[in-house]
């Protein structure tokens, strides 16, 4: 190829990057090809984004054993486990976990729990078919690693769920839906829009419905008071929303308005899913930016690489990552302006004929 013909074929080859990085992508609904993306051995990208993972939580706890960080999130939660609920608002059926690393040594605990994320983050990325490149390799993963949050398991009970879907598995997805619910604005949203537009006959959706009851209702057996305690913690304090990126804090609850378009325009079920998802971390009246690992584990192409406007922290502090709100509202509108533009040749096409 000479250099004109090179020259002239750049914008063409720029505008399939473009096009494939900008693609919202349908979730794997097939079960051999969902074991093909398990099996596959990780891209250098992936594997990259798993060094650094791995290489965050060493740092993290060098920085602990040393006296410059407190592990603050995994603190919280065993802590949680001891009867101290402070910033503790989550299910109470997820509390055997962080009795079981309370029982750990606080180094050992935190590095197991750490590898727990990570592992989901990556596992619900090659379940959903999302790019796992960019799911691992952004500022909101190593954010919850450093903290030692609980986005990644969140995003991995998804996982579990569409996973246990595809082949037809209810209990295992019902108990991904119950690791999941345990968050309630993040983990229980989004499963909850899964649940509700996935196209299965009532028989299965109540059926998935079996081990998430069972879990609650286990939960209330041996933490019967757990409910009213969540609430006696939230009215003393409030969750910290310093890095939340919903639009309530500006508009209120007319931001739920969001939520309408998806549901009147002419979309499949799983786009509708995504931008609903998309719509929900914008309306609510809490969402951290961190979990919107639970956005880039889906199929939205390469639109997590925005997340990494979060190194823009030590600059700007608390602004930069309410900034974050640009990726899901990035998708939102990547979904929903063709949609609207479709609708609209379709009604001029039948004014006109």
């Amino acid at each position: 190829m000479n250099n004109a013909q090179a020259l002239t074929s750049l914008p063409v080859k720029i505008k399939s990057v473009l096009t494939n990085a900008l693609r919202i992508s349908t979730l794997v609904s097939d079960p051999d090809e969902m074991d093909r993306n398990l099996r596959r051995k990780p891209g250098a990208g992936e594997f990259i984004g798993l060094l650094i993972g791995l290489w965050t939580l060493g740092i993290t706890l060098w920085l602990h054993l040393t006296g410059h960080t407190v592990l603050i999130d995994y603190t919280y939660f065993t802590d949680s486990a001891g009867g101290t609920l402070d910033h503790f608002f989550m299910g109470f059926w997820i509390m055997p976990i962080f009795k079981f690393l309370r029982l750990l040594p606080v180094p050992v605990g935190y590095v197991l729990w750490g590898l727990l994320n990570l592992a989901g983050v990556w596992f619900a990325a090659r379940v959903f078919r999302a790019n796992a490149t960019w799911a691992l390799l952004v500022y909101q993963l190593l954010y919850m690693l450093y903290y030692g949050q609980i986005s990644g398991l969140i995003a991995g009970g998804l996982g579990l769920a569409w996973y246990g879907l595809v082949h037809r598995k209810w209990d295992w997805a019902g108990l991904g839906f119950l690791i999941a619910g345990a968050k309630p604005q993040t983990g229980l949203m989004a499963g909850g829009l899964l649940w509700l537009m996935v196209p299965l006959p009532w028989k299965h959706k109540l059926r998935l419905l079996v081990v998430p009851s069972l879990g609650v209702l286990l939960s209330l057996l041996i933490y019967p008071h757990w409910p009213a305690q969540i609430l006696d913690e939230w009215r003393v304090v409030q969750p910290n929303d310093f890095a939340s990126i919903t639009f309530w804090r500006w508009i209120g609850p007319a931001g739920l308005l969001l939520i309408l378009p998806p549901l009147l325009v002419n979309l499949d079920w799983q786009r509708r899913t995504i931008a609903l998802v998309c719509a929900c971390t914008l309306a609510f009246p809490y969402f951290q930016q961190a979990d919107l690992l639970i956005l880039y584990v889906l199929p939205v192409g390469a639109l997590p690489v925005l997340g990494n406007l979060g190194f823009l922290y030590p600059w700007f502090q608390w602004d930069a990552l309410k900034l974050m709100a640009v990726v899901p509202l990035s998708i939102y509108l990547l979904i929903l302006i063709p949609a609207f533009a479709a609708r609209l040749r379709k009604d001029r096409a039948a004014s006109t004929g």
